[in-house]
């Protein structure tokens, strides 16, 4: 007479364990791959954030009915910098600075001292060998890498200097 086992041996529960093992290790590979999609997506929508605010805060400016010039440039720091001068004598500069943009304002010209200092944007370069902020034949060229992700503009407006 044969005897059956009827119960779990020590084979059916080895190959239980390994199939568990490989179902859980193929979740985990899936998860892992979605999760870094969504960490370059999630990257990519706050260079696109940070791109926008700065670009509007200039669009701001430019449009500016009281706007009287507009300079751009580098320092001796090799910071560059956008000015816009208004006809109440304030000025608001963007400056690029150890990798972050900064929107300064000066309610005198005359003052040292800024009125107001936000940073724009962090992690900020140039695209190449290209100058950010570049005014010409009334237009405003920017060209700009935020996070890695590379931006240009052009805006223009009525004003020649």
């Amino acid at each position: 007479m044969n005897k059956f086992n009827k119960g779990v041996t020590l084979v059916s529960l080895t190959i239980y364990i390994i199939l568990c093992l490989l179902a859980i290790g193929m979740l985990s590979t899936i998860t892992t791959y979605f999760m870094k999609n969504l960490d370059d997506i999630t990257i990519s929508q706050k260079s696109d954030d940070l791109f926008n605010s700065a670009l509007a805060y200039i669009n701001n400016d430019l449009n500016n009915k009281e706007l009287i010039y507009i300079k751009t440039g580098k320092d001796g720091a090799d910071r560059e910098y956008l000015v816009f001068k208004f006809n109440n004598d304030s000025e608001h500069i963007y400056n690029v600075e150890e990798g972050s943009l900064y929107f300064l304002t000066k309610e005198k010209s005359n003052s040292s001292e800024f009125d107001k200092n936000i940073v724009l944007g962090q992690a900020v370069s140039a695209v190449g060998n290209n100058e950010i902020f570049k005014f010409e034949d009334q237009k405003l060229n920017i060209k700009i890498n935020i996070l890695g992700k590379n931006f240009a503009a052009i805006l223009s407006t009525n004003l020649s200097n």
